[in-house]
């Protein structure tokens, strides 16, 4: 074409005369080598492995060359242009070796010092004992003289490296009168396997080892010499990862004869393709159809990529796949060729973030199968992928990040208190807080009274604020994980529930104190005054009731406090339904700590103790006259105390896995026993101040008005 740059052909030309005349004919090609194939993601196709582009260019290569000494070329330069001219060389080890039948080595792409060695020569330089020299020649030779063939050998570079096996391809070249054979290899390896790198996702990693797997079968297929090597070689790919090709992580290979028989590396073999379809319950796929689409791939030069989808009843992946054709032919036989087609691949699917390279946020590293760590979304997230901008890669690696939907989160119903349960916590508390704030008001307006001076007024002011503080502890009982956008609870980090476990443990242990140590303090003053079997004179002060009081209290502080320190109980949501996807629909949030239990043991002796000796002293003054004890009312309200307690413990441990059947009992409980409290402490004394003045009490009573801070009686 006129304006378009020169290249140059090579032609094969004849020459003949008919009806008088002279013809000359010819038919030739583009004398430029093509393009050479990639490796995977675009890279520099390597002759360390055994993968698609190995095989190809060396094809490619061999071509190029045979296709130089086709040309007018002087022998006294082609060869050694061979030996160090660029075009004859790959980056990444592929090179031209010529040897001439009769022995000698005349052209080496790679070591130049071989020229004029023979290969028994070459294999003693290189220190390689383990070849025989002159039969490696005659493989060579015999490959050459059928047509061109491929031919398995150990070989090493030098004599530092380890031997490995390599397979080349070997052509017959007729010049300058003489025979020759040239060859161009690669090594019989499987590329190193990508680690953490799943059939079940698609990514980069995926497409290096499935033309790892591909390759390898592939060549080991065409350096095949017997039935016996093939059929091996068919085994040994239905192993799997037990298997000698097959890399871990489920690549699993595939190969099929031209006449559609499922022949290696799944189950099922010497089956049919559409009976091994029909088999697998696959209902997406035909025989011929799925045949059809990888003769024509596999026919391509280099083979290629498919992608199909396998729909089970159960299962419905989209499939990517590379497909390779293999040539079997034993060198010398005049047996037909024998094509077989190996395909491997992987499901279509965003592969999760490799835990080596670091979760993203709200991500945590989970081992999916043994070795393989993969980044998964924290609970009420989901995962998003945003693809890295990668031409070269069939399948790219995606960036993963995690993002929170309120999609994910389960009905507000499913996994905390209800609006209903809250106000009737709420509402327990408000009924204590105005009943006491009432009684502490009446007991303000009455403090000159006899009845209330002959209580003790601040012993009732102590018994009023005791039960504010116990009740207040139900508000903290209606905090939970409301607002955790995060999923914070499940770790048991979401502070603000944290510290309404333990700020609930610590208002009721002080209000406890605070309402129910006056009543026990001056039961145990009244039993050592009126059970004095001395004649002595006793004296205990309102100071020595407090120091009591104060005593009983800081054993409460004690005890908690290192409950705070070394175990506080923590807020943790459990979930306790997942939907066939996984994502929650039934979970319960309970404040938890298994290594709390003993605290929880010596708090609750500590207060039974409590109770159970107040009751004791309550019953030895059953017979003081009211006037002088309270003891009917004080004993009443620590009976009372002592049966709630009693009855609330079983019950708390049979629901201590229901939220709300658990705040409800506790609630109730916090509630009755202050309210008791409150009611048989206060109530007869309002009666009894309405129902007589001051001027009204008899001497008696009056006498046991502690106006000087002490109470001193000689029995």
């Amino acid at each position: 074409q006129i304006g378009a740059d020169p290249f140059e052909k090579i032609a094969f030309v004849v020459g003949l005369e008919r009806f008088g005349t002279q013809y000359y004919l010819g038919v030739g090609f583009t004398h430029q080598i093509r393009e050479y194939s990639k490796g995977a993601h675009c890279s520099t196709c390597s002759s360390a492995y055994s993968t698609p582009c190995t095989i190809t260019n060396t094809y490619s290569l061999l071509s190029h060359t045979e296709a130089q000494l086709l040309t007018d070329v002087a022998e006294e330069t082609v060869f050694s242009d061979i030996t160090s001219k660029p075009e004859f060389h790959l980056d990444k080890g592929f090179y031209v070796f010529i040897y001439d039948f009769t022995g000698p080595n005349v052209a080496h792409g790679s070591r130049s010092d071989f020229v004029g060695l023979t290969l028994k020569g070459i294999l003693e330089k290189v220190g390689n004992k383990w070849v025989d020299g002159e039969l490696l020649h005659d493989k060579f030779d015999a490959a050459a003289n059928q047509g061109g063939g491929w031919v398995r050998y150990a070989w090493r570079n030098n004599l530092e490296t380890p031997i490995f096996d390599k397979v080349a391809y070997i052509i017959k070249v007729s010049k300058f009168g003489k025979e020759y054979y040239a060859g161009v290899g690669y090594s019989l390896i499987t590329p190193p396997v990508i680690g953490n790198c799943s059939v079940e996702y698609a990514g980069a990693c995926s497409e290096d080892n499935t033309l790892g797997v591909v390759g390898r079968i592939a060549a080991e297929i065409g350096v095949a010499q017997n039935s016996s090597e093939l059929e091996s070689i068919f085994h040994q790919a239905s192993l799997g990862e037990n298997g000698s090709f097959v890399t871990n992580f489920g690549y699993q290979p595939m190969v099929i004869a031209a006449n559609r028989t499922v022949v290696g590396g799944v189950s099922g073999t010497g089956l049919d393709l559409s009976a091994y379809l029909t088999m697998q319950n696959v209902t997406s796929l035909t025989g011929d159809g799925f045949f059809g689409l990888i003769k024509a791939k596999g026919d391509e030069d280099g083979g290629g990529w498919i992608r199909y989808v396998w729909a089970t009843v159960e299962t419905l992946w989209e499939v990517s796949a590379y497909v390779l054709s293999a040539h079997y032919h034993v060198i010398g036989s005049v047996e037909a060729i024998q094509t077989f087609y190996i395909i491997s691949g992987f499901k279509i699917a965003p592969a999760p973030r490799k835990c080596e390279a670091g979760c993203p946020a709200n991500a945590t590293c989970v081992e999916r199968t043994a070795g393989l760590f993969l980044c998964e979304c924290d609970l009420y997230h989901k995962v998003k992928f945003a693809e890295l901008v990668d031409s070269c890669s069939i399948h790219q690696d995606q960036q993963m990040s995690c993002e929170f939907s309120e999609d994910l989160l389960p009905p507000d119903e499913d996994r905390q208190y209800d609006d209903g349960i809250k106000v009737f916590g709420t509402v327990l508390f408000i009924l204590n807080l105005s009943f006491s704030c009432c009684l502490v008001g009446w007991t303000l307006k009455n403090k000159d009274h006899a009845v209330i001076r002959a209580s003790q007024i601040q012993f009732l002011l102590c018994i009023a604020l005791g039960a504010i503080i116990s009740s207040s502890a139900i508000l903290p009982l209606t905090v939970d994980d409301s607002g955790d956008t995060d999923g914070s609870a499940l770790n048991m980090e979401f502070e603000r529930a944290n510290t309404a476990c333990m700020l609930s443990i610590w208002l009721y242990t002080v209000g406890f104190v605070c309402s129910l140590a006056p009543l026990f303090a001056k039961m145990w003053r009244v039993s050592k005054l009126f059970h004095n079997k001395t004649l002595r004179k006793i004296t205990i002060s309102n100071k020595q009731l407090f120091k009591i009081i104060l005593g009983l209290l800081a054993v409460d502080l004690a005890i908690v406090t290192n409950w705070t320190i070394a175990a506080p109980l923590k807020y943790e949501r459990e979930i306790l339904q997942h939907d066939k996807d996984g994502h929650p629909l039934l979970s319960a949030g309970l404040c938890k700590n298994e290594d709390s239990i003993p605290f929880m043991v010596a708090l609750g002796c500590f207060h039974l103790s409590i109770l159970l000796y107040g009751n004791v002293l309550s019953y030895k003054s059953r017979n003081i006259d009211d006037k002088f004890s309270e003891g009917k009312y004080v004993s009443v309200a620590l009976v009372s105390n002592l049966q709630i307690l009693i009855v609330a413990v079983p019950l708390l441990v049979i629901v201590s896995d229901n939220p709300k059947l658990n705040m409800f009992l506790r609630s109730g409980v916090i509630f009755l026993n202050d309210f008791s409290v409150l009611c048989f402490i206060f109530v007869p004394k309002i009666a009894a101040v309405r129902a007589t003045r001051s001027s009204e009490i008899t001497p008696t009573t009056d006498a046991l008005v502690d106006t000087a801070d002490d109470i001193a009686i000689k029995k």
